[in-house]
C-alpha cells in the first residue's frame, strides 16, 4: 500500500518539475495511489473473507 502511494506521489512530483506547477498533481496523483491501493486492499480482503 504504501509503495504504491508513494510511486504516484513521485509521478505527480515529477509533473509538476517537468511542467513547472506548484503541488497540484503531487497531490492529485497522490489521492490517487491511496484510493487505488486501498481499493486493492479492499478487493483482497473482501476475496479472504469469502
Amino acid at each position: 500500500m504504501g509503495i504504491t502511494i508513494f510511486i504516484f506521489s513521485r509521478i505527480g512530483k515529477w509533473i509538476d518539475s517537468y511542467y513547472n506547477l506548484e503541488i497540484n498533481f503531487t497531490l492529485i496523483m497522490s489521492l490517487i495511489g491511496f484510493a487505488l491501493a486501498f481499493f486493492v486492499v479492499y478487493k483482497q480482503l473482501k476475496k479472504l473473507n469469502k
